[in-house]
């Protein structure tokens, strides 16, 4: 069977650096391979390369770079122009930065579509509807009037993934396709990348996720300082890996296992509320009516514990822990901090008391200044402790505060960012998906970390994530919200074991996890 991608010898440089070096790679109708590895290994600059986007600076050889038949070595930008989005269809994580801001995404879509083929309005419009609710997208008729900016994270990645397979390319390239999606999206993006590849389309996935991989993928390169260090079926790498910095990455996977009690501390403690939430709703204006983003939420934190809280995008998570971080006003309800009153409440009247609350984003790089140093960054927020010590206690090393978040790989910058949370000395974090952008392995430093610190500091942990295996492996309790409304909560073993409420038994199903026997 030809090969629709077929490279040999491919090696990147930027100036002195070499940042991949001989990679072979081939990829034939309806294949699946992945690349996985950490944070730097070269994995997405591999990807980039083969479609001419590696950067103005990088420096691009191989002895062999054929994609859908054509010698791509020496291509002018017209020649790749030529063929991205008709032969290759590139699905990047970043759906904020690599979508249109300016234009609806229906006309964005369609505008790709209309470049390249004959149609009127009509047609044209029918085909960006199919491929909307092809990859899931709710009320595909109002999506496509709105512009990028205006949908949640996981809305704008289903918007880039259906630009990506507007015009049927032979070739897909998924760099991290999933990233930002809850498990039910998520796993009905799953289903229509099997189905791409089912039907011929041949796949090219980058994920730091293994089960991911272990669910799509045919054949699997690990990539580690450039170069592909191991390969081979996805039952072989994965079930039976060769190299020890491919067994940590395996390691490294949540494993769906319940969090391991303290010691000292019974199955059921009783605690007393440190954050209490009562009958809390939140709506807001959309597309001349309003929608009711938190609708009469109650819950309790425990001082100590860590409450996991679960649910698709859209949900009311988001809006919930703005909510609790006095960033938004609910509409009805109540938040008691230690008993007295939090929200609603004017700011005067939080204001002795909000640096009791931290909170740990998913973004850290946007929620901080670009033009500080991450030392400055640390004083401004510091109740008292020094920078060199706020960096050690997240296993950094002090030269650091002389850096920007810029210069800083993405589990320095979360780290950056809990240290940030910590100078303030919060007995409350909120973390809102902290870990959904990292690798495996830098994930798992991560999750030890903040385990530890909440051992050491008593902290209280609202911790957001779609990612149930680390939902599991960190919370003692669990909510699980859907449409605005908690609809079951619980102790963690009980509730992933015995889930009570039909949405929750879906979420579980749809969790893809780390298997070892795929054939195909």
């Amino acid at each position: 069977m030809n090969e629709l991608l077929d490279v040999a010898g491919l090696s990147v440089r930027f100036g002195a650096e070499t940042v991949v070096q001989g990679v072979d790679l081939a990829l034939r109708p309806g294949e699946c391979v992945a690349i996985v590895g950490e944070s730097g290994s070269g994995k997405s600059v591999t990807a980039r390369a083969l479609l001419g986007l590696a950067g103005a600076r990088a420096e691009v050889r191989a002895d062999r770079l054929v994609v859908a038949g054509r010698d791509l070595r020496r291509a002018t930008e017209r020649q790749w122009r030529a063929i991205r989005g008709t032969e290759v269809g590139l699905i990047l994580q970043d759906a904020l930065v690599s979508l249109d801001p300016l234009r609806p995404i229906g006309r964005e879509i369609g505008d790709a579509i209309r470049l390249h083929e004959r149609g009127g309005a009509g047609a044209v419009q029918a085909r960006v509807r199919a491929l909307l609710e092809r990859v899931a997208m709710p009320d595909p008729d109002a999506a496509m009037r709105r512009r990028s900016g205006e949908l949640s994270g996981g809305l704008r990645q289903r918007a880039l993934i259906a630009a990506a397979l507007a015009l049927n390319p032979p070739i897909v390239i998924a760099d991290e396709p999933t990233t930002a999606l809850d498990v039910s999206v998520q796993a009905r993006i799953l289903e229509l990348l099997a189905e791409i590849t089912a039907q011929g389309t041949a796949l090219l996935l980058i994920s730091h996720d293994l089960a991911v991989v272990s669910a799509l993928a045919d054949r699997v390169l690990v990539m580690r300082g450039g170069r592909v260090i191991e390969q081979g079926s996805t039952a072989e790498v994965l079930g039976a890996p060769q190299e020890e910095y491919t067994k940590r990455l395996i390691a490294a996977v949540p494993d769906h296992a319940p969090r391991a009690a303290q010691p000292g501390r019974p199955a059921h403690p009783a605690r007393p509320a440190v954050l209490a939430v009562e009958g809390v709703s939140r709506s807001f204006a959309r597309d001349g009516g309003r929608v009711q983003a938190v609708d009469g939420v109650s819950l309790e934190l425990g001082r100590g514990e860590t409450l996991g809280l679960v649910g698709e995008s859209g949900s009311g998570k988001s809006t919930l822990a703005r909510i609790l971080l006095g960033l938004e006003t609910p509409d009805a309800g109540t938040v008691r901090l230690d008993g007295e009153d939090w929200a609603p409440l004017p700011e005067r009247g939080r204001r002795a008391r909000r640096h009791r609350i931290g909170a740990i984003y998913q973004d850290s790089l946007s929620s901080f200044d670009p033009r500080w140093s991450v030392g400055r960054i640390l004083r401004d927020a510091s109740r008292g402790a020094g920078v060199p010590e706020l960096l050690g206690q997240v296993g950094l090393a002090p030269e650091l505060a002389a850096r920007h978040p810029l210069t800083l790989s993405g589990g320095q910058r979360q780290r950056v960012s809990i240290a940030r949370a910590l100078a303030a000395e919060p007995e409350i974090l909120i973390c809102d998906e902290p870990v959904s952008a990292l690798d495996v392995t830098v994930q798992a430093q991560i999750l030890e970390l903040l385990g530890r610190l909440q051992r050491e500091r008593g902290l209280s942990m609202l911790f957001i994530s779609h990612d149930l295996g680390v939902i599991r492996q960190l919370s003692d309790r669990v909510a699980v919200m859907q449409a605005g409304r908690v609809v079951e909560q619980g102790e963690a073993a009980a509730l992933f074991a015995r889930p009570g409420h039909a949405y929750t038994a879906q979420l579980l199903a749809d969790a893809p996890r780390l298997s070892v026997g795929r054939v195909r």
